[in-house]
C-alpha cells in the first residue's frame, strides 16, 4: 500500500488536477500528479514502469549549497530513471542546492521493499525494509508528515549552532505522529485498500489544509493505477479566508470530488473542439506582508541532550532564549529602561503559556520529575512537561542568579557547548561556577520532585513611613517548596509599585515604599513566576485535543446569534491544524457527562448561556447583564468581547473557555480570529468594538488584598 495526501495554500492548490502519462525518448515510461506544464509532480506522487513509487513531505528548511542541482530536477531524474531504492536515493540526493528539504517514502513493487529516505542540504539517511529499520517498532510500515525523524537532518534545519538556540536536537512527537502509530496499531496485519482509503480520510492525518488524496497497491501499480480524490478528502468544502479573497481575488473555494481510479489509458481525442470559456491567464497580484523588527538573540548556541533527562535542557535554553530577547527589546525600548503594565502583561502571557504546556501533560496523568523525562514516538505529553516545566526552571533560575549574570552565562555555556550533547549536571556545574548563589538545592528540587511552587500570602499591611507609606508582604514559604523571584505590586490610585525579591524559607517578607497611599497589593499580578496557583490554562490549550473538546451555545438569550456563532467556531476550529470539528451542543441539551469529558468552550456571556450562568464565579472576569468588568475596567459596548479560560470546573483535567461578547454581533464576530489564528496564547483577552485587543494573565485573589 502506497499513498499520499498534499498540504498546500488554497489559492495554488486549484490547479494540481492533472494527471500526467510521459513517455519519454529515453528512461522509463511514468505518471505522476502535477499542473500544467509541471516539469516534475510537484504534488510528490508518482509511479515509473521500473516498478518505483515516489512520494514525499516537506520537511523544515535545512541549509542551502547555492551551487547544487535544484530539487525539481532530481525529482525529475528519479522518477524518469530510478529502477531501484539504490538509485532513486543516489538520484534525489545528489549535490542538492538544500530547496526544500524533504522526506521520501520510496517503493520498489518489483523486490517488495519498502523504504523512507530522510534528505536536507548535506546530510540524508535512509531507512529500509529490507534492514528492518523501523521507527517505533512499526514493523512493515514507514510514515512521513512533516516532521524529521533524524536527528542530523534536524540539525540542518539551525542557520548556526552558534547562533540563536535551537531546540532541533529533540524529536518531539506531533499529533499526527501519535495518530499515525495509533492507526497502524489497528490496522496491524491487515492493511489493505479500506485501510488505505480510511487512513487517508482521517481528520487529523489530512489536516485542514488538505488538496487531494492517492492511494494505490502493488497490483494497481503495475498498470500504472491509482485511486485518487480531489479536493478535502474529508469531503468539506474548503472556502478561502476574508484575508486570502482580499489578497488574491480569483481565488476559488475546494471541494471534494469522488474517488475514482487514475489510470494510463488516454482520454477520448476530439477533434477541433474550440472550447468557448476557456480562462484567461490570471493576474499575479503583488502581497505585501509586514515584518516584525528582529530581535537580538539573548543568547547563542543549540545543545543536544546526552540523555532524555537532559532533554528538558535542550529545548528550554532555545524557547526561553525567545522570551528573554523579547524582554531586553521591550527593556531597550521603555523609557529609562523600565517596563510598563503592558509589557509585563506581554511577557506574562509568555510564561504562562509554558505553564499551561507544562499542565496539559501532568494534568493527563504523565507528570515526570524533569530527570525522569523518556521520549516517545507514541506520545507529546512528556514533551509538554519537559519543555514547559525546562522554560519555567530556567526562568526561575534567572530571577535568583539576575539577569545580567544568567544572561552571561547562557551565552557563555551556549558558545562553549554548541552542537554537542550537554547533560544537566554539566549546566548545574557551569552555573554554579557563575554565581555565589547555592543553586545546588533549586537544581535537586526542579530536576527530581513534580509539581510546581504554591506561593501563599500569609499576612499584609500598611503603614505611613516618614514622607510616604511603606506596605509590608509576609509569605509562606512551607508549600512554595523552593526559592523564587516574586514580583510584588502595591497599587495607588495613580499608579503602582512592582518590587521583586527572592523568597525562601529564611527571607519570608517584602517591604515596599511608596509615595502615596496603597491601595491594593498583589503578589505575582501580571503571571510572571512559576507558580502552581490559580488555572493554568489559556484560551487555546484545548486547540490539541479538539476530539476532546465540546461547543456548548446558549439558549437562555440571543439563541439565534449564540447558534450562529457557534456553528461558526465549530468551522473555525476545523480550519486549524488538525483539521478536526468539535462537538456541539446547547446549553439545555448538555449533560454533565459531557462536560466532564471535554474542555468546554461556552458560546454567551452568563446572561444568555446557562452554563456559563453556572460557571460565572470560577472565570476571572465580572460579568454583568449586558457589561463585563475586567482588572478594575468596565466594557458595555454591543461588540466588545472576552474570551476567558479556566479550569473546567466538573474535571481540571480539562479547561473551560468562556466566549461571550456583549451582544450577539460580537460574538460572532470573535469567531473567525481562531481559523486565521491570530489569537494569543493568554488566559484573558479582551477585544473592544475597535478589534484593540488586550492578552494577560489575570490576578489571583488568594494573593491580592485590600486596604
Amino acid at each position: 500500500m502506497f499513498g499520499h495526501v498534499t498540504m498546500y495554500d488554497l489559492y495554488p492548490a486549484n490547479n494540481y488536477n492533472i494527471w500526467l502519462d510521459i513517455k519519454p525518448t529515453r528512461g522509463y515510461h511514468f505518471v505522476m500528479q502535477t499542473t500544467a506544464g509541471g516539469m516534475h509532480s510537484g504534488m510528490d506522487y508518482s509511479i515509473n514502469e521500473a516498478g518505483i513509487l515516489l512520494s514525499e513531505t516537506t520537511l523544515e528548511q535545512t541549509s542551502f549549497a547555492m551551487a547544487g542541482i535544484p530539487l525539481a530536477a532530481r525529482i525529475r531524474n528519479a522518477e524518469q530513471y530510478a529502477d531501484t531504492i539504490e538509485k532513486a536515493t543516489e538520484m534525489l540526493g545528489q549535490n542538492g542546492n538544500g530547496l526544500s528539504s524533504t522526506e521520501w517514502l520510496i517503493g520498489d513493487i518489483h523486490k517488495n521493499e519498502i523504504a523512507l529516505l530522510s534528505l536536507g542540504t548535506h546530510k540524508q539517511v535512509l531507512h529500509r525494509s529490507s534492514k528492518n529499520e523501523w521507527f517505533a517498532d512499526a514493523k512493515g510500515f514507514y510514515w512521513s508528515d512533516n516532521n524529521i525523524k533524524d536527528r542530523d537532518v534536524r540539525m540542518e534545519t539551525i542557520a548556526s549552532i552558534e547562533g540563536r538556540p535551537s531546540a532541533a536536537a529533540v524529536y518531539a512527537p506531533s499529533k499526527r505522529d501519535k495518530v499515525w502509530l495509533k492507526l497502524y496499531e489497528e490496522g496491524k496485519g491487515k492493511i489493505d485498500a479500506d485501510f488505505a482509503r480510511r487512513i487517508l480520510t482521517t481528520p487529523e492525518i489530512d489536516s485542514p489544509f488538505a488538496a487531494d488524496a492517492k492511494y494505490t497497491t502493488a497490483d494497481m501499480a503495475l498498470s500504472f493505477e491509482t485511486w485518487a480524490s480531489f479536493g478535502p478528502p474529508v469531503g468539506s468544502i474548503w472556502e478561502p479566508t476574508d484575508l486570502e479573497q482580499k489578497n488574491f481575488p480569483e481565488i476559488k473555494p475546494l471541494i471534494h470530488n469522488p474517488w475514482t481510479i487514475l489510470s494510463s489509458t488516454p482520454p477520448i481525442e476530439k477533434k477541433d473542439v474550440k472550447p468557448v470559456d476557456r480562462q484567461n491567464l490570471l493576474k499575479i497580484h503583488e502581497v505585501h506582508h509586514s515584518l516584525e523588527e528582529s530581535e537580538e538573540p539573548a543568547w547563542r548556541g543549540t545543545l543536544l541532550p546526552l540523555a532524555d533527562s537532559d532533554i528538558w535542557l535542550t529545548t528550554a535554553f532555545a524557547n526561553y532564549e525567545r522570551i528573554v530577547a523579547r524582554e531586553n527589546k521591550l527593556k531597550r525600548l521603555a523609557e529609562k529602561g523600565v517596563l510598563k503594565a503592558s509589557h509585563l502583561e506581554e511577557l506574562g502571557v509568555e510564561i504562562s503559556f509554558y505553564r499551561s504546556m507544562y499542565a496539559q501533560g501532568a494534568r493527563s496523568g504523565q507528570d515526570y520529575a524533569l530527570s525522569h523525562i523518556k521520549s516517545s514516538f507514541r506520545d507529546d505529553q512528556w514533551f509538554n512537561v519537559a519543555t514547559g516545566k525546562g522554560v519555567l526552571f530556567l526562568h526561575t533560575l534567572r530571577g535568583i542568579v539576575g539577569a545580567e549574570t544568567f544572561d552571561t552565562a547562557m551565552e557563555a555555556f551556549g558558545k562553549t557547548n554548541a552542537g554537542k550533547a550537554v547533560s544537566s549536571q554539566a549546566f548545574e556545574t557551569f552555573l554554579q561556577s557563575k554565581t555565589k548563589k547555592n543553586l545546588a538545592p533549586l537544581f535537586a528540587w526542579w530536576l527530581k520532585e513534580k509539581g510546581l511552587p504554591k506561593l501563599s500570602l500569609a499576612s499584609t499591611q500598611t503603614a505611613r513611613h516618614g514622607q510616604g507609606w511603606q506596605t509590608t508582604i509576609t509569605l509562606n514559604t512551607a508549600a512554595q517548596s523552593t526559592a523564587l523571584n516574586i514580583p510584588v505590586t502595591v497599587e495607588m490610585a495613580e499608579g503602582e509599585v512592582t518590587q521583586e525579591q527572592i523568597v525562601d524559607a529564611t527571607h519570608q517578607v517584602i517591604k515596599i515604599d511608596t509615595k502615596n497611599r496603597p491601595e491594593r497589593v498583589i503578589v505575582d499580578k501580571y503571571g510572571l513566576t512559576a507558580r502552581n496557583n490559580g488555572s493554568p490554562f489559556t484560551i487555546l490549550t484545548f486547540d490539541n485535543e479538539l476530539e476532546n473538546t465540546l461547543i456548548v451555545y446558549g439558549t437562555l438569550d440571543e439563541k439565534a446569534g449564540n447558534l450562529e456563532a457557534a456553528g461558526l467556531l465549530q468551522r473555525s476550529l476545523r480550519r486549524r491544524e488538525h483539521g478536526i470539528q468539535p462537538k456541539m451542543k446547547s446549553d439545555q441539551e448538555v449533560t454533565e457527562d459531557d462536560m466532564r469529558k471535554n474542555h468546554i468552550l461556552l458560546v454567551g456571556r452568563p446572561s444568555t448561556n446557562l452554563v456559563s450562568a453556572r460557571f460565572a464565579n470560577q472565570v476571572a472576569v465580572k460579568f454583568g447583564t449586558a457589561s463585563f468588568e475586567v482588572q478594575d475596567d468596565i466594557y458595555a459596548n454591543e461588540k466588545s468581547a472576552v474570551i476567558v479560560a479556566s479550569d473546567n470546573p466538573l474535571n481540571s483535567r480539562y479547561s473551560m473557555v468562556m466566549i461571550a461578547g456583549l451582544g450577539s454581533l460580537g460574538t460572532y464576530q470573535l469567531m473567525h480570529l481562531f481559523e486565521e489564528d491570530t489569537l494569543s496564547y493568554a488566559q484573558v483577552v479582551v477585544l473592544t468594538y475597535g478589534n484593540e485587543e488586550n492578552a494577560f494573565v489575570a490576578p489571583l485573589a488568594e494573593l491580592s488584598k485590600e486596604f
